[in-house]
């Protein structure tokens, strides 16, 4: 009798443990389950900021304002401390650098006063510029004289100049003229003024 009594306790027991190691692993999987669900929830909301983008060209020397500016929501990890957020202030910050449209705007980019020594001039181009030139190319600008019969080599004018805003217009004739808006040095306004008095060709190449 006495190893049937023993025989059932022991079965008892191992049915006893069964049971407890089974709650065990299920509640060590609810609460796995529960941890990850919080886990993916909290990564989500840290990682999706709104950056802010620039809503068009921006040119070297532009200062960041609320209407050239955008904001997008984007999740980039652990680059996203090296650029502008919607929560950060935009408004005393120049570019050193040009910036596309659409691109995220890089603190490393920022100036807290501009950092060209450059004056703004409008400048009419006699030839239109090349098609892929943009606002924040560099460029260069040369003058020459109409005659043709005249020896004088052409000269330039403006070298790296940045292009801040392209104006298209049409004149009386139905001619389409360019105008560029450049930040030019100083040194160089005074040869810009000489190619307009004296009515030089004028066209405008895209720095090297």
């Amino acid at each position: 009798m006495f190893p049937k009594k023993r025989k059932r306790a022991s079965a008892v027991k191992l049915n006893n443990r069964f049971g407890s190691r089974r709650n065990r692993i299920l509640i060590s999987f609810s609460l796995l389950f529960i941890a990850g669900g919080i886990y993916l929830s909290n990564y989500q909301s840290e990682s999706t900021l709104n950056y802010l983008v620039a809503a068009g060209d921006l040119a070297a020397g532009s200062k960041l304002t609320s209407d050239n500016v955008s904001s997008v929501p984007a999740s980039i990890g652990g680059q996203g401390i090296y650029y502008l957020t919607d929560s950060d202030k935009v408004s005393s910050w120049y570019l050193d650098r040009p910036i596309r449209s659409g691109e995220l705007i890089p603190k490393s980019a920022l100036a807290s006063i501009p950092s060209a020594n450059c004056q703004t001039l409008k400048i009419g181009l006699t030839v239109a510029l090349a098609h892929e030139i943009r606002v924040g190319d560099y460029l260069d600008i040369w003058a020459g004289q109409q005659n043709a019969a005249s020896e004088q080599i052409p000269t330039e004018i403006v070298s790296d100049a940045p292009l801040l805003a392209l104006e298209t217009n049409s004149d009386a004739l139905s001619q389409v003229a360019e105008t560029a808006e450049l930040c030019v040095s100083v040194g160089q306004i005074r040869s810009v003024v000489n190619a307009i008095a004296l009515r030089e060709v004028i066209i405008g190449v895209k720095s090297d």
